[in-house]
């Protein structure tokens, strides 16, 4: 086909990433539209990375321009006042700062560097997944495919509001990166491995404690299949390049650890088991999908909606059909009588089915909220196929070498990779339709001893790893086409269903959501910058501000936002955590018409020497009253413009 003929060039990998760019702009339309002044989904968790981002640029900013001092405090956002390590509250997103510094130096905008990173990682991860399954099956073809599969995958979509799950782009780079040093021993192989897989760590903190053991089997994995494990060069080369991404991400985990021993941050198994998947969720589709949205409702919950579309998965199954089918093929023929081979067969069916029956299992039957759907003994059914393969292996030479063939391709590790995925992605109590399976829960194993484990509220983010591995094992499978002109109508036919299943366009921009009594407020990155911020610009360094109305999520990410022009430290927040003392500060002044004393002792505990008040943000007059209580209890007008004051508060007695 002519649109992959740029593949076979030498210059095939910037060809990939240009038609992967012009894929993601048209995929995410209409954010092209509006690059400077809109963000996908909502206007909460995107904002606050808008912060996080400006507040790392800033900083690097400022380090690169001959500032050596600029990384004192960095963990001490300007947010949550008084407490400390309020960066460390949500992800750093440090790599992500890096990437955008430039860009932020130049224009300030950091709408615009929010978008582009986002972008980047539909680019990225396509690009990533080409060039891996390039150099695994010498394929552009169907390497271009799996990667607009891994780029374009609908759990992408359901998490751009959260940039952070969206960034598994350097998971390809990794295993390219290994692959490439453990065949040819290159230093610059695994300088890249290096420099991956700290962009990986440094990107998502999810990510890296969920990617780290895969990195692990898949070093060995390449170890083995090259036969270099008696190699000390190379588990030299990987120790120390271990040694080195440990040594860089130490930096980034002290901090977050330092606020576990000061507050309890700890995630309850309550919380983990309502953002733990469930089984149903991979068949329980995102609601922006155009084709399969009338399946978000199969079990709709957090974190839930992880239905991969049709054609990643029947090429998945493709490429696992086609790697056993070529082991059988290899081994020698079969000897011995036929019937004799059936009998044995059926001996160990009839085993696999004995043993699988005494298995103890609970919660069962189950009930499922699909019309007319009803599992029994689910556990026994999926245990009986390791069962039979178990058994038959035990009497069949013929079986093992099979086994021992199958498991020994790249398809057997991506396919076994995925299944973990799955399974770790359910969380403590593996559940199905919301009944528990009653099955081991190594989720549960990793939340009790391996430390970190316990800070990570949704297990269910496993599922962006296990569409990795998926996206692999589709292009896999596509690679395993005969050449010719079937192949290339096969690979166009592929890569456009998916498109279509996948689609979700327009994507939502700029969501808010009411709440009671307030004016739903305007995207801040198509209004002019309310003036108000000049004169808190001219505040001194040490000002501390409050922003009312205060605790309400889309109005803290907007002071927030604003605060990204002045940097004075703010009373409000939001974050993935929020410290103990912000809840009776934000019920204190929800309670300010009400309780005015009890609004007003709140706000001068919480240390802001001044107040910027939104009056118009109410829909009645609670925003006139609230400026009356502060007035009439000593705090000073020393700004107006348009709606907005800007009040002095009176110094603290002593």
């Amino acid at each position: 086909m002519r649109v992959l003929e740029p593949l076979r060039r030498r210059s095939h990998g910037w060809s990939a990433a240009g038609l992967y760019a012009v894929l993601a702009l048209a995929l995410t339309w209409p954010l092209a539209r509006g690059l400077t002044r809109d963000v996908p989904a909502d206007l909460a968790d995107p904002l606050l990375n808008c912060w996080v981002l400006a507040w790392g640029a800033d900083h690097i900013v400022r380090f690169a321009t001959g500032e050596w001092t600029a990384f004192a405090g960095f963990w001490n956002g300007n947010i949550f006042y008084p407490a400390p390590l309020t960066l460390a509250y949500s992800e750093h997103l440090f790599a992500q700062a890096v990437q955008i510094a430039p860009v932020y130096a130049l224009t300030g905008n950091v709408i615009l560097c929010y978008n582009l990173l986002f972008l980047s990682t539909f680019v990225l991860s396509g690009l990533g997944v080409y060039l891996l399954l390039r150099d695994l099956t010498g394929e552009a073809g169907a390497a271009f495919v799996g990667g607009v599969i891994y780029a374009f995958l609908p759990y992408r979509f359901e998490q751009m509001a959260h940039l952070q799950s969206m960034s598994t782009q350097w998971m390809p780079f990794v295993f390219l990166g290994l692959r490439r040093f453990v065949r040819g021993g290159r230093p610059r192989a695994l300088a890249g491995t290096a420099l991956a897989l700290t962009a990986h760590n440094l990107s998502c903190g999810y990510y890296l404690f969920f990617f780290a053991p895969f990195v692990a089997a898949y070093g060995l994995f390449e170890m083995a299949a090259q036969g270099r494990l008696r190699d000390g060069r190379r588990w030299t080369g990987l120790v120390l390049c271990a040694l080195v991404v440990v040594a860089l991400a130490l930096p980034f985990l002290l901090p977050y650890a330092e606020l576990r021993t000061g507050e309890a941050t700890a995630r309850s198994v309550v919380t983990l088991r309502e953002f733990s998947a469930d089984l149903l969720a991979y068949v329980t589709a995102t609601s922006y999908q155009l084709v399969w949205k009338e399946l978000s409702s199969v079990y709709d919950r957090p974190e839930g909606h992880l239905f991969p579309g049709v054609t990643a998965v029947v090429l998945g199954l493709f490429a696992i059909a086609g790697a056993l089918a070529a082991s059988w093929r290899a081994l020698p023929r079969p000897e011995g009588h036929a019937v004799r081979r059936l009998a044995v067969a059926a001996g160990a069916v009839v085993a696999a089915w004995v043993v699988s029956g005494l298995i103890p299992t609970t919660g069962y039957p189950l009930a499922l909220p699909i019309p007319g759907a009803r599992v029994t003994n689910l556990v026994r059914i999926l245990l009986f196929f390791p069962l039979l393969l178990a058994a038959l292996a035990a009497v069949s030479g013929r079986v093992r070498a099979l086994v021992r063939r199958a498991l020994s391709s790249a398809t057997a590790f991506h396919a076994v990779a995925l299944a973990a995925c799955v399974w770790l992605s359910l969380g403590p109590t593996p559940r199905l339709g919301g009944q528990e399976l009653g099955i081991a829960a190594p989720y549960a194993w990793l939340y009790r001893w391996v430390p970190g484990f316990d800070g990570l509220r949704a297990p269910a983010r496993y599922a962006a790893l296990a569409m990795f591995f998926l996206a692999l094992l589709a292009g896999l499978g596509l690679a395993r086409l005969r050449p010719g002109r079937f192949r290339e109508y096969a690979l166009a036919l592929a890569a456009g269903i998916f498109l279509i299943e996948s689609l979700c366009v327009p994507v939502p921009m700029n969501e808010v959501w009411g709440v009671r009594q307030l004016h739903l407020l305007p995207p801040p990155g198509r209004a002019p910058e309310p003036p108000i911020y000049e004169a808190v610009r001219a505040l001194p360094r040490d000002a501390v501000l409050a922003e009312l109305p205060l605790g309400i999520d889309l109005w803290d990410t907007r002071a927030m936002y604003y605060s990204t022009r002045h940097w004075r430290r703010l009373v409000n927040g939001y974050s993935g955590y929020f410290p103990p003392a912000y809840a009776p500060l934000r019920r204190a002044l929800g309670d300010a018409s009400t309780a005015p004393d009890g609004a007003w002792a709140a706000l001068v505990r919480s240390g802001a020497t001044h107040v910027v008040v939104h009056p118009w943000a109410w829909t009645r007059r609670q925003g006139p009253r609230l400026v009356e209580l502060l007035t009439t209890r000593g705090a000073r007008l020393v700004g107006r413009h348009g709606e907005d004051l800007l009040l002095e508060m009176p110094p603290p007695l002593r």
